[in-house]
């Protein structure tokens, strides 16, 4: 299949998913992986919709098979950004199997990621006080940024060549950012930021005054609607902004 929709009707149907089926499961999505000409493209898709499942047993599966994903190739072909607003949760669910299964998620997420993942923990709404401080233990005894693929593509090197040729790097690239090599392609902790347009986060004002500015400097007229704004803001209607902006 060139999409994770097989593997994901796999895990509805199944309502009472054991272990070993789970650890199959993963087997045979990690064989995919290893050869899909974009793995990022399965893998995401895989992620948030597997992970969007009801019933407990699949649920728990899902997230060992995601784990095991991510173990065997890393961020770059399996994209933290789809896990970390779902990994959370999973973690903090009422059904211990499924929690168990969500908590080993979290700590493999930290194994590539590191100090974000504990960020993402303290913000989470869905764990209690006690399971964050059951993810800070198991934390503390990873070493978290530092993970190195388990397995290898087909069209990649083995990952004890990638381990070495990264060593050999690390001498000559200081301060490289923690899971970037690691992840195996090129993975940088920048891609989970999302794009924010700056004028959203602007008052109303800022916003009126930049689109007066730019009618100053081209200088046209003012609409009506900016006419009225002038008129009835008395912030900018005032004789400073209005020698300023030079308006006609």
């Amino acid at each position: 299949p060139t999409s994770p929709n097989p593997y994901i009707k796999s895990l509805r149907r199944k309502k009472d998913l054991t272990q070993n089926q789970s650890i199959k499961l993963a087997e045979a999505v990690c064989s995919f992986i290893s050869v899909h000409p974009d793995p990022a493209s399965f893998t995401g898709p895989l992620i948030s919709q597997s992970l969007a499942i009801k019933t407990p047993k699949p649920l728990a599966a899902a997230a060992t098979v995601i784990a095991k994903a991510l173990q065997g190739f890393g961020p770059a072909h399996v994209p933290p950004s789809e896990l970390l607003d779902q990994a959370g949760n999973v973690a903090g669910h009422k059904n211990p199997a499924v929690r168990t299964a969500g908590m080993d998620l979290m700590v493999e997420l930290y194994r590539w990621i590191g100090a974000p993942v504990e960020q993402l923990v303290e913000k989470n709404k869905s764990l209690t006080d006690p399971q964050k401080n059951e993810l800070k233990a198991k934390f503390s005894s990873e070493t978290g940024g530092s993970a190195t693929p388990a397995r290898s593509r087909r069209d990649a090197k083995s990952p004890a060549k990638a381990a070495g040729k990264k060593a050999a790097g690390s001498k000559k690239t200081a301060g490289a950012t923690p899971g970037g090599a690691a992840g195996g392609g090129g993975f940088s902790l920048a891609s989970l930021s999302k794009p924010v347009d700056p004028f959203t986060k602007l008052s109303k004002n800022m916003v009126v005054r930049r689109q007066i500015g730019q009618m100053a400097r081209s200088k046209k007229k003012p609409s009506t609607n900016s006419s009225k704004c002038l008129a009835t803001h008395p912030t900018l209607f005032s004789p400073t902004i209005s020698a300023n902006l030079k308006l006609p």
